[in-house]
């Protein structure tokens, strides 16, 4: 009886391992030292991601840049262009979330100060899930190249 529990706790683990959500980032120049950051995550088909917007902060979608070698600010709210976004109620938080289907492409603009480097870290925090599955929280570390 304990190797079923232990095989079907290892199959569990697995499921729950594996990433359905995959990551790009790009960069837009805007002017000699404004840029438009491009984190696109792709999203598979039966899963979701919470918006950014969600009421509740520890599963929304967030993202937090890293300092860099050259000082940067960003400029404006993150926004998102998604493929599919709808609102919906939430069985499992009781209440109507907003969440992201197929992709979406969050967009921030950063303005370097002094100079421009080669590249800066972001950090995607998200929680991915199925509407039969609790939400598994990721981070992703994405390198966002610039010139």
């Amino acid at each position: 009886m304990r190797h079923i529990a232990f095989i079907l706790a290892l199959l569990t683990l697995q499921c729950s391992a594996q990433d359905h959500v995959r990551w790009a980032s790009t960069s837009r120049k805007l002017s000699t030292s404004d840029y438009e950051v491009h984190l696109v995550a792709s999203i598979d088909s039966l899963h979701h991601i919470y918006a950014l917007n969600t009421s509740i902060y520890s599963i929304r979608t967030r993202v937090e840049p890293q300092k860099g070698p050259a000082p940067f600010k960003v400029i404006g709210a993150l926004r998102d262009t998604a493929y599919a976004k709808l609102t919906r109620y939430d069985s499992m938080w009781r209440e109507p979330m907003t969440v992201y289907l197929g992709s979406v492409d969050l967009i921030q603009v950063v303005h370097f100060t002094q100079w421009v480097p080669k590249e800066v870290v972001f950090l995607v925090f998200y929680t991915e899930c199925t509407d039969s599955e609790v939400g598994i929280v990721r981070r992703e570390k994405l390198v966002v190249h610039f010139l």
